[in-house]
């Protein structure tokens, strides 16, 4: 009877124990998606962008403002967080959009500096939530130069694997005839959206830095 009672409590405590589990969700950890992803922009210096050094021994400097720099995460993330990390030390303020994309042609904004909050080792963050693979830093303003100048850009998210990217038209609605529309593009300087060239959007550009290219 005893051993009986005993083997009925441990099936309890098993069943208490399972029951307990059941509805626990697992989720997954977000981390610095854009870590050492490669990154498009004018100017120089573009891959230390992501590289994970925060000091301005290191930064990409765009050229006279506006100025972009875009990063390929390689895949489609949901994302939640930036933070971006420009030239600081000397009192200075920037102002830019963060902005995200799945095809790297339509980007929508995710947030926007406009105000003269002085540039930091800290960073500025944003949240938000959306899925992207290009997050583009936009940049229309330098407080000490015509020049715009980033440090680092840190974009934190969960890799999302059932993601289907919206199909896009196969046809250039501006010439039917234009048989190059939306093809695959690749570049030496600019990776992903050198697609720009041939997105039938007079207003994107695809941009070589130097030449040849």
């Amino acid at each position: 009877m005893k051993k009986l009672t005993a083997l009925l409590l441990a099936l309890l405590m098993m069943a208490s124990t399972a029951s307990s589990l059941i509805g626990i969700s697992v989720f997954a950890e977000e981390t610095n998606v854009a870590l050492n992803k490669p990154v498009s922009g004018s100017g120089s210096g573009a891959d230390t962008v992501t590289d994970g050094n925060r000091t301005t021994a290191v930064f990409w400097d765009g050229g006279v403002a506006p100025a972009e720099a875009v990063i390929d995460l390689g895949g489609f993330y949901d994302v939640t967080k930036a933070n971006v990390v420009t030239y600081y030390g000397d009192g200075r303020y920037y102002n830019y959009t963060v902005q995200a994309s799945v095809d790297g042609i339509t980007f929508t904004t995710l947030g926007e500096k406009t105000d003269r909050t002085v540039a930091n080792a800290n960073g500025t963050d944003f949240t938000f939530e959306a899925t992207a693979r290009y997050i583009k830093i936009h940049m229309t303003k330098n407080s000490a130069n015509p020049s715009v100048h980033l440090v680092e850009v840190e974009v934190y998210g969960v890799e999302n694997l059932d993601f289907e990217p919206p199909a896009v038209d196969t046809v250039d609605p501006n010439d039917p005839d234009n048989i190059a529309f939306y093809k695959p593009t690749r570049s030496n300087s600019t990776g992903g959206i050198s697609g720009a060239a041939n997105d039938g959007n007079t207003a994107t550009v695809w941009q070589g830095i130097d030449y040849p290219k």
